[in-house]
């Protein structure tokens, strides 16, 4: 039911789009542990689609009327509606997306194209600016999807999508993609960091939560090596620390930082307790250099 769904409607692309909704709906691997998360999850595609569908709808009646009085070209404002709904906000990483839900990133996007502005070098959603194609904050294409074809191959060994696809365990007592994404959760076990962005206390100010994963003794002596050792067992450290935007990118950035808040977590479960404490999802996370996080 819901893949026929998301194939219908997928802001994100497929991919991306359905593992949103397996985050957003706390869906578990075994649907019957919940199945209200299925409701869920149709609601919010369905209401993102329903807003969707009712600007395509103005936009039609609207172009009839052009024509009629003999205006048979569309305006340049009016193009980003001739595009494939793929196109609104494509995200090429489906462990890496927008995190509001999608009523509300669609509503904006629709506002955004709205306002008639060049979208092509700032993204619609954050006004972050792309680098190499991509927004590093939201993880959006603004080209869409390429048009050369993607080995499928390929694409699941870059993103994990056999695990994302069926919802595999990552830990949790659901067994829920709830918790860390394949991807990530292999990067924490083999001791990188995890970033997210989260709201800061005033404006000006940018702010960042880290989870970083505690070296073992195996670790250290590996490093030299080059190599990296992969291990569940790791424990972490849990770091808030907000900057003042305009120096976040120069070598004064630790000016006028602060420390919000720190904490330890003994394994990964004690790690997910952590987040749950905080209000913060391990969906979120991504890999620190994905993010405009200085350190």
């Amino acid at each position: 039911m819901l893949r026929e769904c998301v194939l219908r409607f997928a802001p994100y692309g497929f991919r991306a789009t359905w593992h949103h909704l397996l985050v957003s709906a706390d869906m578990p691997r075994r649907l019957p542990d919940d199945p209200n998360s299925l409701v869920r999850a149709v609601d919010e595609l369905s209401e993102a689609r329903a807003l969707w569908t009712a600007e395509q709808s103005a936009y039609s009646a609207r172009r009839l009327a052009e024509k009629a009085a003999g205006r048979r070209t569309v305006r340049k404002a009016d193009t980003w509606h001739t595009w494939s709904q793929v196109r609104l906000a494509h995200c090429p990483d489906p462990e890496r997306h927008p995190t509001d839900r999608l009523p509300v990133v669609v509503a904006r996007l629709i506002a955004a194209y709205r306002s008639g502005e060049d979208w092509s070098q700032t993204c619609p959603l954050c006004g972050s600016r792309f680098e190499q194609r991509l927004c590093r904050r939201c993880g959006i294409e603004p080209c869409g999807p390429p048009t050369f074809p993607v080995r499928r191959s390929e694409v699941e060994a870059s993103y994990g999508w056999r695990e994302i696809w069926r919802r595999t365990s990552v830990g949790g007592p659901g067994g829920g993609i709830v918790d860390f994404a394949p991807g990530r959760l292999a990067a924490l076990r083999s001791g990188r960091r995890l970033v997210t962005e989260v709201s800061t206390s005033t404006p000006g100010r940018r702010a960042f939560v880290d989870i970083t994963p505690d070296l073992t003794e195996q670790d250290e002596s590996f490093i030299g090596r080059g190599w990296t050792v992969k291990s569940r067992y790791r424990s972490f450290r849990i770091t808030h620390r907000e900057y003042d935007e305009q120096l976040l990118s120069t070598d004064d950035r630790d000016v006028g930082a602060v420390l919000v808040r720190e904490t330890a977590a003994a394994d990964e479960t004690a790690l997910v307790a952590v987040l749950a404490d905080w209000d913060l999802r391990p969906g979120w996370f991504d890999h620190a250099s994905n993010t405009a996080d200085p350190r």
